[in-house]
This record gives C-alpha cells, structure tokens and sequence, in this order.
C-alpha cells in the first residue's frame, strides 16, 4: 500500500478513503460502516438518525 504523500491531492480524501476501506461491510453486516459515517458527520456538527430501514440520514443546514 502506499502512503498518502505518494497519492496526490488531497491527502484527506486519500485519508477517509483508507478508514473506510478497512472497515468490513458486508450485507446484513453493515452496522461499523454506519457508525462510522454517523459519528464523522456528528463530528461535523450535522445532525444524524438512522430509519427502521438502517439508512442513515444526513440533515445539513442550507446557507
């Protein structure tokens, strides 16, 4: 593998692209991928909530 200096621009695409790539995320089995992405974009300050299908829902405020 190589290591992010060595993939171009920009580097922070190339780092969530490697965090996502490492977590397992078969069907039925999709529940790490989910919290991921639900806690990243927590961390962003979206609010977040999954439905009864297990989708993960986003709400980003407009300007």
């Amino acid at each position: 593998m190589q290591n992010l200096d060595e993939l171009g621009s920009p580097e922070e695409f190339w780092d969530y692209f490697f965090k996502i790539f490492r977590i397992p995320r078969c069907t039925q089995n999709e529940d790490q991928i989910r919290n991921f992405i639900k806690n990243e974009a927590e961390k962003c300050g979206y609010s977040t909530e999954i439905d009864k299908a297990k989708n993960i829902v986003i709400r980003i405020r407009s300007n």
